[in-house]
């Protein structure tokens, strides 16, 4: 299936006509509870479109994890499928996108601010419980902006890899649809089938692909004569990148850049970038620099920078820092923390990452602190 950009629009708009008659008004939690489809890109806009924000509920998720969701953010309705419906009927107001509704009138949409909340994604709570991390329209344009600042290959066709109940793909949806390019959504339980990822990608001519480092190198490794030949630009992010993944694609696909991202779900997808050059070949991938837009920050356990070289709490500073977690004030609080940087207030995220600067300035990621 196929959706131009005036479908998407259409069909965005309706379903905010639908989101407004259910009273969903400003800032409103809208769960998304859908599989991967093309109702996907239509029910995250038409929620933003509604001045609601979109709270990721992936079908894949075991039921009281959803349940967990539903109740830590406060959702009230929840964007479905009919098929889907049934399991969640009693959990909230359910809107079932793909019924019949071909006379739902379209809105307007209204005027947002920059601190008005655009989504809400929960971390993996690998730590503890699930975190719903608010962010707000400001951030989540100042981080779109940054990626032609950095990525001088325009992206033509993007391959939506990871579920959208993870910040990565926040990554692909905005930078995607805001400079025109083509989304590309593999069908449900096939993202991790590396070779009908591959045939898709070369079926596709994908352009632009973000993925785990350990997913990247089962594709590179798979890919046959061709498969992605049309590749420009492979993000890594996630996870640390260790030394063989470049190795593996230089092998196979040398001409297309390699970039490892890094940043928190709480500092809005990414924070730093580094492209991979042949200094790279036998170490693990830094994670290089700054993206335009953010400060980074080594500091002691005082506060304090630490010198060139020694290792540090990494802070992150600027336009990508997010609000905090929703409902959590005390949670907020300890992690995001207004504190004087070179005579300057300034609010920054506290990762729990440690990482030390290189001779050259490029970060180097170390471990949790």
């Amino acid at each position: 299936r196929h959706l131009t950009y005036a479908e998407l629009d259409r069909a965005s708009s309706r379903l905010a006509g639908r989101l407004a008659s259910h009273g969903v008004d400003r800032g409103a939690a809208v769960g998304v509870h859908l599989p991967r489809s093309l109702d996907l890109p239509v029910a995250i806009l038409g929620i933003l479109k509604a001045a609601a924000a979109y709270v990721p509920l992936d079908p894949a998720y075991p039921r009281p994890h959803l349940m967990g969701l539903i109740d830590d953010t406060a959702i009230s309705t929840i964007v479905t499928h009919s098929d889907l419906a049934p399991g969640i009927r009693e959990a909230a107001d359910l809107v079932v996108i793909d019924s019949d509704e071909s006379d739902d009138p379209t809105v307007d949409p209204p005027t947002v601010s920059a601190d008005d909340l655009a989504y809400v994604i929960h971390t993996s709570g690998s730590t503890g419980r699930p975190k719903g991390v608010m962010v707000a329209h400001g951030t989540l344009a100042a981080s779109t902006r940054a990626r032609p600042v950095h990525y001088e290959k325009p992206v033509d066709r993007f391959l939506l890899l990871s579920s959208y109940a993870f910040d990565s793909s926040v990554a692909g949806i905005f930078w995607t649809l805001t400079t025109g390019g083509a989304l590309v959504l593999p069908e449900p339980n096939t993202e991790r089938d590396a070779d009908a990822l591959l045939d898709l990608a070369a079926r596709e001519q994908i352009t632009h692909m973000l993925a785990l480092p350990t997913l990247y190198q089962v594709l590179v490794e798979h890919a046959g004569s061709g498969e992605l030949a049309s590749l420009r630009i492979a993000i890594v992010a996630g996870e640390a990148c260790p030394a063989g993944v470049l190795a593996s694609h230089r092998g196979t696909v040398g001409d297309a850049e390699l970039h490892n991202e890094y940043g928190p779900t709480e500092a809005t997808v990414w924070c730093t970038v580094h492209r991979a050059d042949a200094d790279d070949e036998d170490r693990a991938l830094p994670i290089g620099r700054p993206i335009a837009g953010s400060q980074v920050h080594l500091l002691d356990p005082f506060g304090h920078r630490v010198p060139l070289g020694f290792a540090g709490e990494l802070c992150v500073g600027g336009a990508g820092v997010t609000l905090g977690y929703f409902g959590r004030p005390d949670l907020t609080a300890e992690r995001f923390l207004t504190i004087p940087i070179d005579g300057q207030l300034e609010r920054i995220y506290r990762t729990g990452d440690l990482a030390a600067y290189e001779p050259g300035g490029t970060l180097v990621f170390l471990g949790r602190t």
